[in-house]
């Protein structure tokens, strides 16, 4: 699953290097990859098997930290050394970026704070998913369907503020959608899924996900379309996301899933390093999205930026000190 979901973040984010309609496609493709990383997440540490102490939840926010720190400076001190040069004032700003969770320099770092927030509340989440059933899980998940997606999304299309409106004003601060992604990852571990209504499902994923690209690659305003149709709180989304991780979940146990599934230990090495790696071919190399056809060349940069960071990270995981925070 990780290995899905780090693969579309590179693709999502070598799509974005380029505002051109042939290319929405693969942003479409690529958005359920930061749902795919939450879910996961909620199947490992929501699941009955998993016991869940402040003790643990210590050892995981920690490691994160170490982790968003390490990085964080990292890339923050290499920008702004790059900037202004290398000075006690590059240091100070970039500890301040790292502390204040300014991601301008490492973008992708947002859902390394979000999800150490996740963490912050995993002990009291799992108080609930301990004792639900499937109608406790289904109530909720349908107030945070409701809030976090359908709401915002018909607001959207009528371009109403959603804040506007109490309940989800109220709600926003805890991010209703995110954490109805967390949920639906245990609740899928749980409650897999039936064969029809996989099918289903795949039959809205299709639908919804021709009416996505309809708006957005053959509208008029495609901008505000991707504003409204194409985000981690729209309806494809979620159907899509839900649709992904049901069908390969249930293939996690082949042969075939068996061979790769090693992987997976360098999806967060991956996630990490490849914005560095796609600014290095684009400044040092020159190589970038627009050298080529855009329609083959983001998905071969795509492999490329990806072998690289698996290549990378196993380097670095030889390393004793990197070994734990890559």
């Amino acid at each position: 699953m990780t290995i899905i979901a780090s693969f579309l973040v590179v693709l999502t984010h070598q799509a974005s290097q380029v505002d051109a309609r042939s290319i929405y496609v693969y942003r479409i493709i690529s958005e359920a990859a930061v749902p795919l990383f939450i879910m996961k997440s909620g199947t490992l540490l929501l699941s009955n098997s998993k016991r869940i102490d402040y003790s643990y939840v210590r050892k995981r926010i920690t490691k994160f930290a170490l982790i968003i720190t390490f990085w964080g400076l990292f890339y923050n001190l290499l920008c702004n050394a790059l900037i202004d040069g290398i000075s006690y004032s590059a240091v100070w700003k970039s500890i301040v970026a790292v502390v204040t969770a300014d991601t301008a320099y490492n973008y992708q770092f947002w859902y390394l704070y979000m999800l150490l927030g996740l963490y912050i509340i995993s002990p009291v989440i799992k108080k609930f998913t301990d004792n639900a059933g499937k109608k406790d899980f289904l109530y909720v998940i349908t107030i945070f369907a409701i809030i976090g997606f359908i709401v915002p999304f018909i607001c959207g299309i009528y371009d109403v503020d959603s804040q506007s409106i109490w309940v989800v004003k109220w709600l926003s601060p805890f991010s209703a959608y995110w954490l109805l992604y967390y949920l639906l990852g245990t609740y899928l571990d749980r409650y897999p899924l039936s064969k029809q209504q996989n099918q289903v499902i795949i039959l809205l994923t299709a639908l919804l996900g021709s009416l996505t690209i309809l708006k957005c690659v053959g509208g008029d305003n495609s901008q505000d379309s991707l504003k409204v149709w194409l985000k981690y709180n729209s309806p494809f989304t979620l159907v899509y996301t839900v649709a992904l991780f049901s069908v390969v979940y249930r293939k996690c146990d082949s042969c075939g899933a068996r061979r790769i599934a090693g992987l997976a230990k360098y999806s967060l090495g991956i996630y990490i390093l490849h914005p560095a790696v796609i600014v290095a071919m684009r400044k040092v190399l020159g190589i970038d999205v627009s050298c080529f056809a855009l329609v083959m060349s983001v998905p071969v940069l795509t492999c490329v930026v990806y072998v690289c960071c698996a290549i990378a990270t196993w380097v670095l995981k030889k390393i004793p000190i990197l070994r734990g925070i890559i």
